[in-house]
């Protein structure tokens, strides 16, 4: 993971070690501003993040999480899920906010990769007239089915 604690009334951020062994950064490429994490969101994500960031509405307690697109050093993109969490003082005033950026790109890849397979099978149960089709039930053993009618099928991801 990717640690980061900010402090709301200054605005200074301090940034775990998982931002140079997940995104490649230098130690002194990592600046403490918050400015420096929005510049590295994808420009298609940003306003959705944005949005989404809210620091100073947040209840004791409440959690935020969003999925986006962050820069790495290399200029590469990482899928990213990052969640935080505010504090705020006895007066109820959001003063810091603590959380944590994990690389989910793998795992969006393999999420990408299994809808393309469904489509795919998909495409072919609409486009075939024939069809054998390999179900394997509940007890592991597989079947075999013939049919002449592709509608019958049902191919989901």
């Amino acid at each position: 993971d990717a640690i980061w604690d900010e402090d709301l009334t200054s605005g200074i951020v301090q940034r775990g070690e998982g931002y140079i062994t997940l995104f490649g950064y230098t130690a002194e490429q990592i600046e403490s501003h918050s400015g420096w994490w929005r510049e590295r969101i994808h420009p298609d994500d940003l306003e959705r993040v944005m949005a989404q960031w809210k620091p100073g509405t947040q209840r004791p307690g409440e959690l935020w999480e969003m999925e986006y697109r962050f820069r790495r050093a290399d200029g590469s993109w990482a899928f990213v899920a990052d969640r935080g969490m505010t504090i705020h003082d006895q007066s109820g005033r959001p003063t810091r906010m603590i959380g944590a950026m994990q690389d989910i790109s793998e795992r969006h890849r393999a999420e990408r990769a299994l809808e393309e397979t469904a489509r795919s099978y998909r495409l072919l149960a609409e486009n075939a007239r024939d069809l054998i089709c390999l179900h394997e039930p509940s007890g592991g053993e597989w079947n075999i089915t013939r049919t002449e009618n592709p509608e019958l099928m049902d191919v989901t991801a």
